[in-house]
């Protein structure tokens, strides 16, 4: 509309960038839709995440979004890892974008036989150590100081300096 007249559709010259007040509303969006289809797999019994009680009873996490990360916890079977494959494929298919195998990484907890087989099926490679996540090793214990020395130390500097 212009002007109150309709003057029909308009070709677009360029696209979002990097930098675009739009770009995090519409990554927000289209997470959204991840998040979506991730809990409706949850809901269809396809996929299961892990408890935060020791029973399993409450507090069931799949997946956590943070920035541009993603982390998706399931159980290591066959069909579940096949489900959640097949989800990032309709997922990729829905927005038009492509995942980044060679950023993504496969961690597993506890005894895991051939873990490099589950990676191979998803086309990622296995992490045999914890990866990082907003700078510190999945699974560390937060209440340790030799955690959290390097980055007091870190900060202390700037602070100083």
């Amino acid at each position: 509309m212009i002007n109150g007249e309709s003057k029909g559709f308009f070709k677009s010259s360029k696209g979002l960038r990097q930098g675009d007040p739009l770009s995090p509303g519409l990554f927000v969006l289209v997470m959204d839709v991840l998040s979506f289809l991730l809990s409706k797999l949850r809901r269809e019994e396809k996929f299961e995440g892990f408890y935060m009680d020791e029973r399993g009873r409450s507090g069931e996490v799949t997946h956590l979004l943070f920035a541009d990360d993603t982390l998706i916890f399931c159980d290591v079977s066959r069909d579940q890892v096949l489900h959640l494959l097949a989800t990032l494929v309709c997922f990729q298919d829905i927005n038009g974008l492509k995942i980044n195998l060679e950023k993504t990484v496969m961690y597993t907890v506890g005894d895991v036989p051939k873990p490099d087989f589950f990676a191979d099926i998803f086309g990622c490679r296995w992490c045999k150590d914890p990866p990082k996540y907003l700078g510190y090793p999945l699974g560390a214990k937060l209440n340790s100081n030799s955690l959290w020395t390097p980055s007091i130390d870190k900060y202390r500097k700037r602070l100083e300096g």
